[in-house]
């Protein structure tokens, strides 16, 4: 047999095979199909159990099989009603539609059929396992399909939802989906950025577990939310009286990665036009200078050029201080060092120029 020959069979076989199993799968769907119209399915939760089971292996198996299960939505409307109503379902329910949820056609599906509100309702009342099932699934809705999962779940209050399963302290992993959730809602939604932005509960909560945590990828999670969080005039006092400052220049001398170091400062440069005329940042000051004398990041060197701008307006003894601890020289080492960066230059050129005017009044005074 010649090659073309070969390869034209091989091509017509695999035709077949496809054709076969699009065939195959649309038999299979319905007899699911007529299998939910007998209201006796309601009622069995073996049959239910077998339902779902087979959903499951059509979704997970891909490709036509997969596409029969979307194109038809009242198999996935028949299971939902179903959850939380036998523990054993409810685990393979949980992973079914997690699993529908790892792509883009699936979460629209998950959207259409009223599966988020039934999560939401029923989270509280889950066990753990199922409960991370759930999780994952919703912030695969909102890595998915942002904004529109985002609203889904806002209207349903899923704000609400998720603090009130972070005050209940579940796992560490947990409550790394739950901050992360927030964190998408408050990205992708406004009403739920403003929701957390003004919730002295929440925000309490979120400066304690991150004082209290030691696990590193809930802290990053919460330290990325912050920016977002003290971009709002009144969630800022509340943040400063948390406490949250002494909390961020305790993660700035643990020296994590740039990543943590950006926010940490962005934060504080947020919260900064707030403590101006406060005592007792000494040492947060201190802390600031260390990092720009010795981090080559620049973007990390902008936010605490802008920190010390906003600590030492109208406040002699904050300006004194980073006088003291060398500021003017590393301001005029970092204006050396980017001569080509005018935002750079402007930014600490302004700085260099208000300090000196600061230090010509003290040698004069003297």
């Amino acid at each position: 047999m010649s090659e073309n020959n070969s390869s034209f069979t091989e091509s017509k076989n695999s035709s077949g095979e496809i054709g076969y199993e699009k065939e195959n799968a649309k038999l299979i769907v319905s007899e699911l199909i007529d299998l939910l119209n007998d209201e006796r399915s309601y009622q069995d939760i073996g049959i239910a159990t077998e339902i779902t089971k087979t959903v499951h292996l059509l979704i997970k198996q891909g490709g036509s099989r997969r596409k029969e299960i979307l194109a038809h939505p009242n198999l996935i409307t028949f299971l939902i009603k179903l959850f939380n109503t036998d523990n054993d379902l409810t685990r393979l329910l949980a992973s079914l539609f997690h699993d529908i949820s790892i792509e883009e056609d699936g979460i629209r599906l998950l959207l259409l059929t009223g599966v988020i509100p039934i999560f939401l309702q029923t989270l509280e009342s889950l066990n753990d396992d199922v409960i991370n099932f759930v999780l994952t699934t919703l912030r695969n809705c909102l890595i998915g399909l942002n904004n529109e999962a985002a609203k889904e779940i806002q209207i349903h209050n899923g704000c609400m939802t998720f603090i009130s399963l972070l005050i209940h302290r579940h796992s560490n992993k947990q409550m790394n989906f739950l901050a992360d959730c927030l964190l998408r809602l408050a990205m992708f939604n406004t009403n739920a950025q403003i929701y957390l932005q003004t919730s002295k509960l929440f925000l309490q909560e979120l400066v304690t577990i991150l004082d209290e945590t030691n696990y590193n990828k809930l802290s990053f999670t919460l330290i990325r939310m912050l920016p977002l969080l003290s971009s709002n005039i009144h969630t800022k006092s509340i943040l400063i009286q948390f406490n949250i400052i002494t909390i961020l220049e305790r993660i700035l001398h643990m020296k994590y990665d740039y990543k943590i170091q950006r926010y940490c400062l962005l934060t504080l440069r947020n919260l900064s036009d707030q403590i101006i005329h406060m005592d007792n940042f000494d040492s947060l000051i201190v802390t600031l200078i260390q990092i720009l004398s010795l981090n080559n990041d620049m973007q990390i060197k902008i936010y605490i050029v802008d920190i010390l701008s906003n600590l030492s307006c109208e406040n002699q003894s904050n300006k004194s201080l980073m006088i003291q601890n060398n500021v003017i020289q590393l301001l005029v080492k970092i204006i050396i060092q980017n001569d080509q960066r005018d935002d750079i230059i402007e930014s600490t050129v302004s700085r260099n120029l208000y300090f000196n005017r600061k230090l010509t009044k003290k040698n004069k005074h003297i």
